[in-house]
């Protein structure tokens, strides 16, 4: 898959399956819920909205909001042209040039760096000597 996709306004303690996504190369496009793991799981690489305006009165995603995204999945696709495209990645990243496939690069070798085996085992070990102490 090319982008993993997750619009949600859970409170998820944590995001195994967009891990896993982008480790295999699935850019994140989320809903960035600042309730939720998912502004830690999907780091820099998100190319979700901004969680401004994403919750309406009823607890719920805003079709405004909704409206938003369903854009920015549609751009990231390529539905308006390479060049929309590359204008989002330049926008993101600061970067001018930036491909998706180099940005997918990027966001695999962080991620494979971020979410190895031993990188999270030894997190969970230091947390819980400091928990014992």
């Amino acid at each position: 898959a090319a982008f993993s996709l997750s619009p949600t306004v859970f409170p998820e303690p944590s995001c195994i399956a967009l891990m896993k996504a982008q480790i295999a190369g699935a850019i994140p496009i989320t809903s960035r819920f600042e309730g939720s793991a998912i502004p830690e799981t999907a780091g820099l690489f998100d190319l979700g909205q901004h969680p401004v305006g994403l919750v309406n009165g009823t607890g719920s995603i805003s079709l405004d909001w909704l409206k938003r995204w369903t854009k920015t999945v549609c751009e990231a696709a390529g539905a308006s042209g390479e060049a929309r495209v590359r204008s989002m990645l330049e926008r993101k990243t600061g970067q001018v040039g930036m491909t998706l496939e180099g940005y997918r690069r990027s966001m695999k070798e962080w991620a494979r760096h971020r979410f190895s085996w031993n990188k999270v085992a030894s997190e969970w070990d230091d947390i819980l000597k400091n928990f014992r102490n």
